[in-house]
């Protein structure tokens, strides 16, 4: 896949050159997504084998330390962050339903370090634990990862990246239902970026939970985003990995499922890093890639909260398997 970025890349070059133009030199830009990190326990609780219990016992670089080489060698590496940080003693929100099958999860806001030790840029904070503590507990999470140079973005704020001059918008939101108001917020804050920025991303939490099938309803809003004009959408929030297709020449990734996920001691153990590699000449993309580094969430006999890429080619397939799978 690199080597056809390259290719076409020397081919523009030597094609400028031919006609006496002078060479521009194209920019490639690579993009690293990754889903539900949940890099807290619940309520904090600090029990054996917790993730609260491993931040303590082991070095912030130890969660990521199998795939920061991956994250330091792209351009901008992004998770959705679904944890409070914060350092305050706050009371956790109620929830609607049985509440012995909720979760709150929370963390010192020390832990923001396992995130910018390990080449992480930008983080979502659209999603359904980003309240669990209120509004306190949403500004002290967004505090904690600006104090490490993080980006983020959330249901209100659209986070940017830029290189040479070309500015890539990411929108995040977090959508309920097919009839949720915010999907069309979706909608509007696409259309008020195409004057803003170069790329439109779409970061999206949504979805029914524990499934490798993706709703109906997501498949429609998805395909009608990319209709509106997103050149890249992507979603977290099922806890597995969904099918990815591309629809009208635009990438749609239905989930990257869960990536260092402290939420629970047994996840599914399948998980992904999506990698969109642009070639942009005069500000404009020529060519997009879709490259996916299959990994597992966990490598020990239960979850040790390290993701790792997958080696393993029958592993491998097992992912492809699910990512390829017709809608």
């Amino acid at each position: 896949m690199l080597k056809k970025l390259i290719e076409y890349l020397l081919l523009i070059i030597f094609m400028r050159s031919a006609t006496g133009m002078p060479p521009e030199v194209p920019t490639m830009i690579t993009l690293s997504f990754v889903g539900d990190c949940c890099l807290a326990s619940n309520f904090g609780a600090v029990s054996g084998g917790s993730f609260s219990q491993y931040a303590i016992d082991n070095d912030p670089m130890y969660f990521f330390e199998n795939v920061r080489s991956i994250f330091e060698h792209d351009d901008f590496t992004m998770v959705n962050l679904e944890n409070v940080l914060s350092d305050k003693r706050l009371s956790p929100l109620s929830k609607p339903g049985d509440q012995s099958s909720n979760f709150w999860f929370i963390a010192p806001t020390s832990n923001a370090k396992i995130l910018s030790f390990s080449g992480v840029d930008g983080v979502s904070v659209s999603n359904n634990h980003s309240g669990d503590y209120g509004e306190t507990g949403l500004s002290d999470t967004i505090d904690a990862v600006t104090a490490e140079g993080l980006e983020y973005g959330s249901d209100t704020k659209t986070l940017y990246f830029e290189k040479k001059g070309f500015k890539i918008a990411v929108i995040c939101q977090w959508v309920y239902t097919a009839q949720s108001p915010s999907l069309n917020k979706v909608y509007d804050r696409l259309d008020a970026e195409k004057t803003r920025s170069d790329f439109q991303i779409i970061f999206l939490h949504s979805g029914t939970e524990g499934t490798e099938e993706v709703d109906k309803w997501r498949i429609n809003a998805f395909r009608k985003m990319v209709d509106r004009g997103a050149d890249l959408v992507i979603n977290s929030g099922p806890h597995a990995i969904q099918p990815m297709e591309v629809y009208k020449d635009v990438p749609i990734v239905y989930s990257l499922g869960n990536f260092c996920f402290g939420g629970n001691r047994s996840p599914r153990r399948w998980t992904m890093i999506y990698q969109a590699k642009l070639l942009v000449v005069n500000n404009k993309v020529t060519a997009l890639e879709s490259e996916i580094i299959p990994c597992y969430v966990y490598t020990g006999a239960s979850n040790n909260f390290q993701p790792t890429p997958i080696e393993d080619e029958a592993d491998k397939a097992k992912v492809f398997e699910i990512v390829r799978r017709k809608l």
